[in-house]
């Protein structure tokens, strides 16, 4: 199903935060997917947290209605599984932990889109510090052949690409 990926991915970094052997690194670094996604990745814990607490009292419900069923070593990873998603939530949260960078390039709908990024996620409490900048020209206007073999070299790139 859709975000079963994230969720795994999510998990994923969650456990090696708390594993000893990993105390040695200071980052853990996540190249995300644009915008949108990321913004579901960041939301998906909760998302997830949630769906297991109201499967765990939905099935509460029904074991006192039914009485005891054979699914509690499912129940016990589905305790596990929401636990590391109340963990995510948490790290994601911590700003002395976790800092989230935007990078963008600078052309008027990646700098609208990363404005955008930047108030979503405030509003969601990640902590966001830096933003980087790429592919930013920067030529001195007595670099007129450098510009133009820059460009004519881009030329080629898209007329190769476009085929």
């Amino acid at each position: 199903p859709p975000g079963t990926d994230e969720a795994i991915a999510v998990a994923k970094v969650v456990q090696f935060a708390e594993k000893p052997e990993f105390e040695k690194f200071t980052r853990i670094v996540i190249d995300t997917a644009p915008t949108g996604h990321t913004l579901r990745l960041l939301t998906l814990p909760s998302f997830i947290a949630l769906s297991i607490d109201k499967i765990l009292k939905f099935r509460s419900v029904i074991s006192q209605l039914a009485g005891k069923s054979k699914g509690d070593l499912a129940i016990e990873k589905l305790q596990e599984l929401q636990r590391q998603m109340d963990d995510a939530q948490s790290l994601f949260r911590d700003n002395t932990k976790t800092e989230f960078v935007i990078v963008g390039i600078p052309t008027y709908l990646s700098v609208a889109e990363s404005s955008r990024l930047v108030r979503a996620l405030e509003d969601e409490k990640v902590f966001v510090r830096h933003l980087v900048v790429n592919q930013i020209l920067d030529f001195e206007s007595k670099e007129e052949e450098k510009i133009k073999r820059f460009v004519t070299s881009r030329m080629k790139e898209q007329e190769s690409a476009l085929g």
